[in-house]
C-alpha cells in the first residue's frame, strides 16, 4: 500500500522517516492527541475527560479500521 504524504504545511512528513513506519508488516499510525506547549491545552490533556476522549477515539478508529 503506497502512503499518501502530507503537504499542506509545505514540508516533507517527518514521520515518514520514522522506524516503526517502515519496518512493521502490520498496520500501524501515529496520532497527535494534543499539544503541551499550548497551556489550556496541556491542562486538558491532563484530565480523565481528555483520557478517555483521546482512548476512545483511537478505539473507534481501530474498530473502523477492522470493519473495512
Amino acid at each position: 500500500m503506497k502512503l499518501r504524504g502530507e503537504w499542506s504545511d509545505g514540508d516533507i512528513d517527518y514521520e515518514e522517516g520514522f522506524y516503526l513506519l517502515r519496518h512493521t508488516l502490520c498496520p500501524c499510525v501515529l496520532t497527535e492527541n494534543g499539544y503541551m506547549t499550548n497551556e489550556q491545552e496541556c491542562h486538558w490533556l491532563m484530565t480523565e475527560e481528555a483520557i478517555e476522549s483521546i482512548a476512545m477515539t483511537h478505539v473507534d478508529g481501530i474498530n473502523e479500521y477492522l470493519s473495512q
